[in-house]
């Protein structure tokens, strides 16, 4: 059964030590589940993530769908898993924790991509409503420039006007 699921599915020791981790993490990580066995948890976690804290919170409480950024074997690549832990007890002590976690890294994308897509929207709601405000053209056009930079964060953003001579004015 495990070994059929599409989820990573691991386990770690009090130490943070991976214990048992499916072959999924072949297809997922492009690692050798036989080459994990015995090396630290954190170590095929984002540097941002791996912290004695991290070890700490999952000793302390299950975690549920939580975003952890796994490191891919050449070091480089990135994919974000939805975790989730059970802690395991011997005797009242907690002696392994278990974790299931789901690859989300594109369902990430499209909703970060989504974001932006609505920011976009919204901005040029804003600038179509400032568009139909009785206001000097100066203050509309700044209304406007102000819009441009929240959403595009330039490093610089101007409108230039023609003069009454038709030569461009810098406002």
């Amino acid at each position: 059964l495990v070994d059929n699921i599409k989820d990573l599915m691991w386990v770690v020791d009090i130490n943070g030590k991976i214990e048992f981790i499916n072959a999924v993490v072949e297809e997922k990580l492009d690692y050798k589940s036989s080459q994990l066995i015995g090396t630290n948890f954190e170590s095929i976690l984002k540097e941002e993530v791996h912290s004695e804290d991290f070890l700490i919170h999952m000793m302390r409480e299950d975690i549920n769908e939580e975003d952890l950024i796994f490191i891919k074997a050449n070091g480089e690549d990135e994919e974000i898993f939805s975790t989730s832990t059970k802690r395991i007890y011997s005797n009242g002590n907690v002696i392994q924790i278990q974790g299931v976690s789901r690859v989300i890294t594109e369902e990430r994308y499209i909703q970060d991509q989504l974001l932006e897509k609505q920011e976009i929207a919204d901005t040029l709601n804003e600038i179509s409503e400032i568009l139909t405000q009785p206001e000097k053209l100066e203050v509309l056009l700044n209304h406007i420039v102000v819009r441009i930079e929240r959403l595009l964060n330039p490093l610089i953003c101007t409108i230039r006007l023609l003069d009454s001579e038709n030569r461009l004015e810098l406002k």
